[in-house]
């Protein structure tokens, strides 16, 4: 059914679900997103989003305030602050439109002088259940490439862009304000100072004088150093404003693609020339009337709900359009802010409609424009050309200044379509093959955005994937569907409009794939939920595999396309069987995949906040031979294993509700052992087994050498209420590790199930009381030592302290092609003999084991697993009496490529481990033959 557009929510040509902006439920954990580091972020200072339920006309509730301020003491925060404090809640909750406004009073910022790493800082605020998210103050660099031809006064972009043509029929309207969000601008140049747009209700003399909570902010602002002087030290903010807003018609240098429209700049780096306040300054231009912001900058990891707070801001509340660089990355990429969503994302192109080799191209880009050697206003009033998307972006800018003044009466998202839906496709241009369909709607061209009286312009949103059983885990084999509102943002369709999927991923067929969309009037929509698109996911599906589909929305008055991106057979999966919730990973992390708080639960007690900051599993012989997954020397992630195979859930072995298993090697591990280990998860829904889940390793030694001396065991670094006031503790007896509050609380363990020689090592991880110090890094040394050593005790101060805890088995001996095993409990309860009770519970019930039992089904008397394999491939055989099997691999021309008769007889079941590795990969068959019967099985080697 058709229906009037209540909620237009994303206008970008691409609509993504992998690895998304997340959605503003109550943020629980942080780790810092990948390619960040130290230099990517001010140390020490922390914004934070105060939940709505804690923020009560305008100031924090008694009981947020109380956990608060508990929180900001451990971390010793010296100041906090409003980021916004002129900005009130929204009287209403959404717009005219049905959008979501957003809260910009409740956004603060504090500094604290703790030791404690950003992550760790973060993540005790969030513990104290007040805020909607927490995260670094991230530092953006402008899209910069190095100047080139500086006496090229060719500006071929106003007629490769059809400028000359646009300005016949609008030359921009001076109430068009374009914010230039920059590193500073020569206010006296004298092809900018006749556009620029002051603020005469703001005369230099002291005085805030229009109220607005800037004193004498007549030329604009500096966000970066919080005074009225916008120039800044760097010339990129003026080669930036000249392609917008340079006078046109002056007979002066060079022509502003807006023409008459005016700009603002608020220089948005600090002393040290960084840009610590980019998303602050656009939050300046839109509330001074800017209808148009660009954004020369950014970075290449996600940069929190900061930012899409402030883009949602500017976009719904302010109805201003957000234009930004795509990154001078030459690769398929997401950069932000240009990748949020509602924001238009600028490509950069050359003067015969080629990429520029410099240029980030993908799925989240919107248009291109001339990015190469674009000539513009340059330092101390001269003219200059240079190279970069931070110079695409601002044409564009200043494009939809003059769009915007043609058709006034469009709102930003419609702004944006109109510029889309008028782009000249340049996938067929020579040089553009490779990047076809990665480019955009194509080069902009504001001669057909202005006259074009025709063109629709669909896009799918609201878009959600729906799997058959309904888990939401994108599997092998399984089946989705793709539902969502077609939304037409500017002229009628016709009847003949129509959606198709495709697949440009290999591992995709695609079922359902085409939608009758049908007449659409200006801004209505309509849903495919009847009659979905669908597509099946392969079989053979590598783990983790990113699948993308494309949308194409066809019509005689228009087209569009977007994407779908997916992550397929993800290679983590979380057992939530009983009180217990944990996320099992592929490569020995426990808790969060590639420690990505965004891909996992952690470890939870009851469904409340993670009890963990970092877990996983440590393996050593020799401080230069260390393989694990834990946080190493500069405090990222050491990823010294690579999945064999993923960690998959067994849905019909009996040995528990719940069994998982996976495999994983250190072959990728710079001082590698050629480990390998099979990893296996139990867990019970029943009383009395609720509160543990056991942890099987099987370590095999895939070298030629002996493992000697070898060290083997888990890492936990608890994070119980406020990590600054956890004690941990050992019960020898038990061979028990636990921590817990220091007032009293929830309680964690490890327990070590196996007999044998156990090490416990309780941190300090601030190194107090003689602890080694891992808050400032964990080398490889420090783990071999902390992997034979005993310290019994942490954080047993006054009100405890920040502690992890290593427990760990050994030594062992593994001869070359040998394996040993071992086991641990992991527990959680309400109080220290409710865990003692855990624990021994979880010890009688590992000694009833003999052994996990095999996949075999009922009925059946074999079974191959895991299917499909890696690197070695386990065969469980239920022998009626003692016999010999023999058991032959055979490819699919009948060769055999491996035979093994098993001499020894057995009866019952019978495990046999095969190496895989030097089989290449494709399907297989199996046969097993023994005195009585011969069974075979399909086999598939990755």
């Amino acid at each position: 059914m058709k229906k009037a557009l209540l909620r237009p929510v994303i206008l970008c040509a691409v609509v993504v679900l992998y690895l998304c902006t997340p959605t503003f439920a109550q943020q629980k954990q942080f780790s810092l997103p990948e390619g960040c580091t130290k230099n990517d972020y001010v140390k020490n200072v922390i914004i934070y989003k105060v939940s709505e339920n804690a923020f009560e006309k305008g100031v924090l509730n008694t009981n947020a305030a109380a956990q608060l301020k508990a929180a900001f003491s451990s971390l010793q925060v010296q100041e906090t602050s409003q980021i916004f404090p002129n900005h009130k809640a929204p009287i209403a909750k959404t717009n005219a439109a049905g959008l979501a406004l957003t809260d910009l009073s409740r956004i603060f910022e504090c500094t604290y002088k703790s030791e404690l790493p950003i992550e760790e800082a973060i993540n005790i605020l969030l513990a104290t259940g007040t805020l909607e998210y927490a995260q670094p103050r991230y530092i953006n660099y402008p899209m910069w490439f190095n100047p080139a031809d500086p006496f090229n006064t060719n500006q071929y972009h106003l007629g490769r862009m059809k400028l000359f043509d646009a300005w016949d029929i609008e030359k921009g309207d001076t109430n068009i304000v374009i914010g230039i969000t920059d590193w500073g601008v020569n206010l006296l140049h004298p092809d900018l100072i006749g556009n620029i747009k002051y603020n005469h209700e703001d005369p230099i003399d002291g005085i805030d004088n229009d109220n607005d909570g800037y004193i004498d902010n007549y030329y604009g602002w500096d966000m970066g150093c919080n005074d009225n002087d916008p120039t800044g030290i760097s010339a990129h903010g003026t080669f930036v404003s000249g392609c917008s807003s340079a006078s046109t018609n002056n007979g002066t240098g060079v022509s502003g693609t807006g023409f008459k429209c005016k700009f603002i700049h608020v220089k948005v780096a600090d002393n040290n020339n960084n840009g610590t306040r980019c998303y602050e300054g656009i939050v300046y231009a839109a509330d001074h009337g800017c209808r148009v912001l660009n954004c020369s900058w950014g970075g290449t990891f996600y940069q929190g709900p900061f930012g899409q707070d402030i883009i949602n801001y500017a976009t719904i509340d302010k109805n201003a359009l957000v234009v930004a660089a795509a990154g001078n990355t030459p690769a398929s990429l997401w950069f932000f802010p240009a990748s949020y969503d509602y924001v238009l994302s600028v490509a950069g192109s050359t003067n015969a409609d080629v990429k520029w080799s410099g240029s980030t191209f993908g799925t989240k880009v919107d248009v291109c424009a001339p990015g190469e050697l674009v000539w513009t206003t340059g330092g101390g009033g001269t003219y200059d050309c240079s190279s970069g998307t931070s110079f695409a972006s601002p044409l564009v800018a200043g494009v939809a200044a003059l769009v915007w003044s043609h058709f006034p009466s469009l709102s930003a998202l419609q702004l944006s379509a109109k510029i889309k839906a008028n782009c000249d496709i340049i996938d067929t241009v020579p040089g553009n093959g490779a990047y076809a369909g990665l480019l955009g709607a194509g080069r902009v061209n504001a001669f057909r955005a202005l006259t074009d009286s025709t063109s629709s312009y669909v896009e799918m949103l609201n878009i959600q994937l729906q799997d058959l059983d309904g888990d939401q885990f994108f599997e092998r084999s399984d089946t989705l569907s793709v539902i969502g509102d077609f939304y037409n943002f500017l002229e009628p369709t016709s009847s003949a409009c129509k959606a198709t999927l495709k697949a440009t991923s290999a591992y995709v067929t695609v079922v359902d794939s085409v939608f009758q969309i049908g007449a659409l009037n200006t801004l209505s929509s309509v849903s495919n939920t009847a009659n979905p698109f669908s597509f099946k996911i392969s079989p053979i599906t590598p783990a983790g595999q990113i699948l993308t589909l494309r949308i194409s929305i066809t019509d005689s008055t228009g087209k569009s396309f977007q994407y779908i991106t997916l992550t397929a057979n993800s290679d983590f999966l979380t057992m939530d069987t009983n009180d217990i919730a944990v996320t099992l990973t592929s490569n020995g992390i426990i808790g969060y995949n590639n420690g990505n708080t965004t891909q996992g639960v952690g470890f939870t007690y009851n469904h409340g906040v993670s009890l963990i900051s970092t877990a996983g599993f440590i393996a050593g012989i020799s401080p230069s031979q260390v393989s694990d997954a834990l946080p190493g020397f500069d405090g990222s992630i050491d990823k010294d294993f690579v999945s064999l195979d993923q960690v998959r859930k067994f849905t019909t072995n009996p040995a528990a509700d719940f069994v998982a298993q996976g495999f994983y090697s250190d072959s990728i591990a710079v001082g590698r052992m050629n480990l390998r280990v099979k990893h296996t998860t139990l867990g019970w829904d029943e009383v009395g087994k609720e509160k543990f889940i056991i942890q099987k390793y099987t370590l095999f030694n895939d070298s030629t050498a002996s493992l000697a001396d070898l060290h083997a065991g888990i890492f936990f670094d608890w994070d119980i209420s406020n990590s600054m006031g956890n004690t941990a503790a050992w019960d020898d007896q038990r061979k028990l590790s636990y921590v817990f509050p220091y007032g009293g609380g929830t309680y964690v363990g490890t327990k070590l199930l196996s007999s044998g020689g156990s090490f416990h090592y309780a941190f300090d991880n601030d190194g107090t009381n003689g602890s080694i110090k891992i808050s400032d890094g964990f080398t490889g040394l420090e783990k071999y030592v902390t992997l034979k050593s005993n310290r019994s005790d942490a954080g047993n101060f006054v009100n405890g302290n920040d502690v992890s805890t290593m427990l760990s088995y050994g030594p062992l001996l593994i001869l070359p092609g040998d394996s040993a095993e071992i086991a641990f409990a992991i527990l959680v309860a309400d109080h220290l003999n409710d865990l003692q009770l855990a624990a021994d519970e979880a010890q009688s019930t590992f000694d009833a084991l003999s052994q996990i039992t095999s996949p075999i089904p009922q009925g059946q008397q074999i079974a191959v697993y895991p299917n499909p394999c890696t690197n070695s491939i386990t065969v469980d055989i239920l022998l009626s009496s003692p016999d010999c099997p023999k058991i032959t691999i055979m490819d699919q021309t009948g060769r055999i490529v491996f035979s093994q008769v098993n001499v020894g007889l057995v009866s019952g079941k019978a495990r046999y481990e095969i190496p895989t590795f030097s089989l290449d990969p494709g399907l297989y068959f199996i046969e097993v033959r023994t005195s009585e019967n011969v069974f075979a099985k399909k086999m598939l080697k990755f």
